[in-house]
């Protein structure tokens, strides 16, 4: 507390006005000095001091040696106050003002004589002759002095001291919470101001709004951006400056707001000051301050984003039209190639009708197993077109699983055989017999997984495998697993053999032939009919291909 004042504490007028209404009663003087020794209040001074002792250098300095007595006096005090005779024969009771440890000032009461003890007016006679004071006015100033009983004194000054100690504690407390909200409001600004700051250094515009729709606080680059001035924008509503936003649908997304506490962002546009329309992001969260409820929004120009995805749009456009044209070209090149291919593959056989020599023979075979193998390619090349430019479709036939598979499996026994290589199939008692699907597209794909099967299996043999993966009501998911035991695949090269044009050696494309379109064919109808294609291997022992495809069973 040694940081206050004692006129800090305390309405110092209004200790006057309670200690001049004493006065008038008891007729006591009183006197209140701070810890300088500095006059805070006097009231009802006698005649004789004020008029007489005050003011003669001689007696003045008995009146200081008083105070530097009475202040002595007071810090070694055991007691509330002490009574002091002065050197000017007049009696003074003082007090120490302590607060919190703090001497602050020093209360009095005095210029007065006890009711038991006359003044000697031998000696004040004495004083007036002596220093040249008017006798008779001397004297009758003396006798002006009020006489008091010890009790009464003692009674009065502990009232006194009672009421202004309690005054300059309350004073005290008032003047401890007044710092300490002084102090939180500085400390509140330096907050607001520092908040103000960084908001005022963000690039993106953040406004505040309250539940009026009125705009509380704009930062400066929501400002910038909308071509208003501050004072401008604080004037303003949401739909003032949102061209898409009336102002019920503002009443209405705030209302939403203050009930969910965060809106996920969304885009729509501002208008500026000059008319320049540009589309935005805005974000927006609420929260309560001092019992009422604020919507933060932090709004984005996404203008050079809008620009990047319309680039991206058009050259995604551009990209998806080469591809097609691409296609077209493929497809129709594709049949254009067939033509002339099926003429040479039909001059062979008609060759093949008349006598050749061996060697011829064998010139013939050669010349038809290329043909057919590039038949071959540009027949999957017409699938891969058909399926990008999603000229493709599926169909929805009751068919045999069982009928399926045979088809499959019997053009392939004679190639099997001649590589003394087993070719079995097995399909689950759970899988019923009649299905829904496309059996065509499940024979390609089959067709094509048992054909790699074949090629890159040498010892052993090949399995087709059928099960029930999963049932709900008619629809089923069918496991359709093609298992071989070659070469297998490597590891690190399983993520790409679904590639177009890849293979998993590219020493098996100058081995075996193929063009890598197989297995990046079979997995796109696949998809089509809803269903997908994984594969595991172990390097050196076999591969397992598995078909998972959705098919409904027919009961009837």
């Amino acid at each position: 507390m040694s940081d206050y004042t004692f006129k800090q504490l305390l309405d110092i007028d209004m200790i006057r006005r309670l200690l001049e209404s004493h006065q008038r009663v008891s007729g006591m003087a009183y006197g209140l000095f701070d810890a300088g020794g500095n006059d805070i209040i006097s009231v009802g001074w006698q005649e004789i001091c004020v008029g007489f002792h005050r003011v003669h250098p001689v007696t003045c300095a008995s009146c200081r040696e008083s105070n530097c007595y009475i202040n002595a006096r007071l810090n070694e005090a055991t007691d509330s106050f002490v009574e002091y005779c002065c050197p000017n024969d007049m009696i003074v009771a003082s007090m120490a003002i302590v607060v919190d440890g703090a001497y602050l000032a020093t209360f009095f009461i005095g210029q007065f004589f006890y009711s038991d003890a006359l003044p000697d007016r031998e000696f004040f006679m004495s004083r007036a002759a002596r220093l040249g004071f008017d006798c008779n006015r001397y004297l009758a100033a003396l006798d002006r002095v009020p006489f008091f009983t010890r009790d009464y004194v003692r009674d009065t000054m502990l009232f006194l001291r009672d009421m202004v100690q309690l005054m300059t504690r309350v004073g005290a407390d008032n003047l401890k919470r007044f710092r300490e909200t002084e102090a939180k409001n500085k400390r509140n600004e330096y907050l607001s101001s520092l908040l103000d700051s960084a908001l005022n250094q963000a690039s993106d515009a953040v406004f505040l709004i309250d539940g009026a729709q009125r705009f509380v606080f704009v930062n400066e680059a929501a400002c910038r951006s909308l071509e208003y001035s501050r004072e401008e924008l604080l004037s303003l509503t949401p739909p003032d400056i949102d061209p898409d936003i009336t102002p019920e649908m503002a009443s209405a997304m705030l209302a939403e707001l203050f009930i969910t506490g965060r809106q996920p962002p969304f885009e729509s546009r501002h208008t500026t000051k000059s008319g320049r329309v540009f589309p935005v992001e805005i974000s927006s969260t609420m929260f309560k301050y001092d019992g009422a409820q604020y919507s933060l929004s932090v709004i984005r120009d996404i203008t050079a984003r809008k620009q990047v995805e319309e680039e991206l749009r058009s050259a995604m456009h551009a990209a998806e039209a080469a591809n097609r044209a691409k296609s077209l070209f493929l497809a129709n090149m594709s049949h254009e190639l067939r033509t002339p291919l099926n003429g040479v593959i039909g001059m062979a056989q008609l060759l093949e009708t008349t006598e050749i020599s061996d060697d011829q023979q064998e010139y013939l075979e050669a010349l038809q197993q290329s043909a057919h193998n590039l038949l071959n390619l540009i027949k999957n090349i017409l699938d891969i077109t058909s399926i990008e430019t999603e000229q493709i479709f599926t169909a929805q036939e009751v068919f045999s699983l069982g009928k399926c598979l045979n088809d499959v499996v019997t053009p392939h026994q004679k190639q099997c055989a001649e590589k003394r290589l087993t070719l079995n199939q097995k399909i689950a008692s759970a899988i019923p017999e009649r299905l829904t699907g496309d059996p065509l597209k499940i024979q390609l794909i089959l067709s094509h997984l048992l054909v790699n099967a074949i090629k890159f299996t040498d010892n052993g043999g090949i399995v087709i495998t059928a099960e029930l993966e999963q049932h709900c009501a008619d629809t089923m998911l069918l496991d359709i697993a093609v298992t071989d035991t070659g070469i297998g695949i490597a590891p690190e090269k399983l993520s790409y053999i679904f590639e177009l044009f890849t293979q998993a050696d590219e020493s098996f494309t100058r081995r075996h032939g193929g063009a890598g379109l197989g297995l990046p064919i079979c997995r796109k109808i696949a998809a089509l009919m809803g269903g997908s294609i994984t594969v595991e291997s172990v390097e050196g022992k076999g591969s397992t291909f598995h078909l998972l495809l959705p098919c409904t069973a027919l009961t009837n």
